[in-house]
């Protein structure tokens, strides 16, 4: 396993590795002990996690993780590529309306104004996570998918 993890270290050097362990419920404290000494890293660095799904041990401590990821902008990446279309459509449109919100925010506008721009953007990011359906959504669904009976 070692071996593994350090050609994913020496391919991607620059990027934080997080190597999860399911099933901890299953392995013995020594076995524990000896992956984790196994998988620290060359300057004690630990990047390992024990979950057990099943048993719902160390969820918390891996949401915790992935979130401090995202709040230190460890994902951060110029690589994202949207495929979809109608996704596209629905980021730029987002976009504009995050930019109507900073322009008020830098310009003391009123809350209320930047409120309904917020909401907007809301709006275009629930039309790509589903929370948002409309006919002409639907529409495009139809006309661009096979459903068959």
């Amino acid at each position: 396993m070692k071996t593994e993890i350090e050609k994913i270290r020496n391919k991607y050097p620059q990027k934080t590795l997080l190597t999860i362990i399911n099933k901890k419920d299953l392995l013995s404290s020594e076995m524990i002990k000896k992956l984790e000494k196994e998988l620290t890293t060359d300057n004690g660095q630990q990047q390992t996690l024990f979950i057990s799904a099943k048993q719902n041990i160390g969820i918390d401590e891996l949401k915790q993780t992935l979130l401090s990821f995202v709040n230190t902008g460890a994902l951060r990446n110029n690589e994202t590529i949207v495929t979809n279309s109608r996704h596209y459509d629905s980021l730029l449109k987002a976009l504009e309306e995050i930019q109507k919100v900073k322009w008020g925010l830098e310009s003391n506008l009123s809350s209320d104004l930047m409120a309904i721009d917020i909401r907007e953007a809301l709006f275009h990011f629930g039309e790509i996570t589903g929370e948002v359906t409309n006919d002409e959504l639907l529409g495009n669904i139809f006309a661009n998918f096979c459903i068959g009976k």
